[in-house]
């Protein structure tokens, strides 16, 4: 993504999406949601077997929920010291 600063604004280049295309992209996306956040493999050989009916093959990989989960936490600092009741 480009953004020109003008001042005090920002204007950002964007681009349109085919409709079809943004359809596509929200079936699969649907399915992921739906059947639990399942894995790519497990999309595809739902679709294989015909176990799904409008499931598309473009998989995007983007969930949020999904990244979220995967990312590690750090753990909470230690304080040496008095505690406060």
């Amino acid at each position: 993504m480009i953004a020109v600063k003008v001042e005090d604004l920002y204007y950002v280049r964007t681009f349109l999406v085919n409709e079809r295309t943004a359809v596509v992209i929200t079936e699969s996306d649907v399915w992921h949601k739906r059947l639990g956040h399942a894995n790519k493999e497990v999309l595809e050989d739902m679709k294989k077997e015909n176990l799904v009916r409008g499931m598309s093959s473009n998989w995007k990989n983007e969930c949020e929920s999904c990244i979220e989960g995967k990312t590690s936490r750090r753990s909470h600092q230690r304080h040496e010291g008095r505690r406060t009741n």
